[in-house]
């Protein structure tokens, strides 16, 4: 399901990440609230308007993320469930959905951001084992 985007969503996209970045050393991570999945699903509010995370507030630890992941088919479930069948890595592009090792985050072209305790980690969007198209 391709999403539409506002008209000036990489500048509603950055604003958002400059947010990000700020909000991640003062108040951390934190499941159900500000996780991976929450970390995306407020970026694709941002650049469409749409609220695809149904389960926002719906579990508030590790485990709780994992069982309701479990119920989805895995994050690569829980993502197609919402954005449709994943894409090769090298299809995603700016502004996409990606996920690595069970994580997903924000294609931005060469590199995609995943969240970190320190901030975002930057990895080389081809090292994704898949992307979604937002």
């Amino acid at each position: 399901m391709k999403l539409d985007r506002y008209a000036d969503w990489p500048s509603r996209l950055n604003a958002y990440l400059a947010a990000v970045q700020k909000k991640i050393p003062e108040e951390g991570l934190d499941y159900g609230t500000f996780d991976c999945v929450v970390f995306v699903a407020d970026a694709i509010v941002e650049m469409t308007g749409e609220d695809l995370f149904h389960a926002r507030g719906k579990y508030k630890t590790k485990i709780g993320a994992a069982r309701m992941l479990k119920r989805l088919g895995g994050m690569e479930g829980a993502l197609a469930s919402v954005l449709g069948p994943n894409v090769p890595a090298a299809m995603a592009a700016h502004g996409d959905i990606v996920m690595l090792d069970g994580a997903c985050g924000i294609c931005m072209g060469r590199n995609s951001l995943y969240l970190s305790d320190g901030g975002f980690s930057y990895i080389p969007t081809l090292k994704a084992e898949c992307g979604f198209h937002v």
